[in-house]
C-alpha cells in the first residue's frame, strides 16, 4: 500500500489495494490452515479473524472512494 502511495496517480495506488486485497486473503487461508492443524489458540484465531474482517472492509471502502472520485 506504501509503495502505491507513492506513484503517481489514484490508478497505480488502486492496483497496490487491489494486491493488498489479495495478501489479505492469503492471510485468511493461512489462517484456516493453522486452525484447522490446531496451531493456534481458539481465542487468538477468533481476534486476528475479526482484525481481518475489519481490515478487509477499510481496504474495500479506501478502494471504492479512490475508484469513485
Amino acid at each position: 500500500m506504501a509503495e502505491g502511495q507513492g506513484r503517481n496517480g489514484k490508478r497505480d495506488f488502486a492496483h497496490f489495494l487491489d494486491i493488498s486485497q489479495g495478501s489479505l486473503s492469503e492471510l485468511d487461508t493461512l489462517l484456516s490452515i493453522a486452525i484447522q492443524l490446531e496451531y493456534v489458540p481458539e481465542t487468538t484465531t477468533k481476534a486476528v479473524s475479526e482484525k481481518l474482517v475489519e481490515v478487509r472492509k477499510l481496504l474495500f471502502g479506501l478502494l471504492n472512494k479512490l475508484r469513485t472520485s
